[in-house]
């Protein structure tokens, strides 16, 4: 690299600033994950609901009707679950953004040094760490549901075959 071009990645020497940046970065992912896994949740709900239509048609007496309620029990039981989890988890992220101002106003150069905003800081980055571990458990769970929607979607092929 020749000694007039700037470094690729400009690097700030406040560790608050850096720490922020990568407070945002984890907030905005959240973000996404929290659409994708609502659609998906919206998805399973509507399986569920064909699973508990396909259980009544099969009957409570055949072991396809029994397996589709017991299926369709299950991922109610764990929807409910990962709507619990979004519930806490939003709770935290709407925290983070009513301390977003505070905390870019002290970030743009120029600003006060006091230490009031520091204190935001780390604070909303130990909420955002929460939220990595609050993450994890939701990804376990997704993929908890993710065996059931598989399960369904077996069901609910066996009892479309069935119906022609």
């Amino acid at each position: 690299m020749s000694t007039n071009q700037a470094p690729a990645v400009s690097q700030s020497a406040d560790p608050d600033r850096q720490e922020w940046v990568a407070a945002m970065a984890k907030h905005a992912k959240y973000e996404a994950f929290r659409h994708r896994m609502h659609n998906f949740v919206t998805n399973m709900e509507t399986m569920r609901e064909s699973l508990q239509i396909n259980s009544r048609i099969a009957g409570s007496d055949t072991d396809a009707g029994r397996g589709m309620a017991a299926l369709s029990q299950q991922m109610l039981e764990k929807t409910d679950r990962i709507k619990k989890g979004f519930t806490k988890l939003d709770g935290l992220y709407a925290d983070i953004g009513r301390r977003k101002p505070l905390i870019e106003a002290h970030l743009e150069p120029g600003a006060s040094s006091d230490d009031e905003p520091s204190a935001q800081i780390r604070v909303a980055s130990d909420l955002l760490n929460g939220f990595a571990r609050g993450i994890d458990v939701m990804d376990r769970m997704w993929d908890s549901l993710m065996a059931c929607s598989r399960r369904a979607q077996m069901y609910l092929n066996m009892a479309r075959n069935q119906g022609r």
